[in-house]
């Protein structure tokens, strides 16, 4: 469950996709709202928090990926 979270946000937040950083949230946040609304339930806010800080620093990534090339 957890590996396929995961793996689904890699996938999501992959450097070399070549699309928007505005489609890119929004299938994130389209994907983590109805896994979190799916799983929301549980009693598990330690791994909640954990896999928000995860998905922050792959976000982080993405916009460091982007400033690091200047606009042609």
């Amino acid at each position: 469950m957890r590996r396929r979270f995961k793996h689904r946000i890699r996938e999501i937040t992959g450097r070399s996709r070549g699309i928007s950083m505005e489609r890119r949230l929004s299938e994130l946040r389209s994907y983590v709202r109805g896994w979190t609304g799916y799983f929301g339930l549980a009693s598990q806010l330690k791994l909640f928090d954990k896999l928000d800080q995860w998905i922050r620093r792959r976000i982080r990534m993405c916009y460091w990926k982007q400033w690091r090339r200047p606009k042609r």
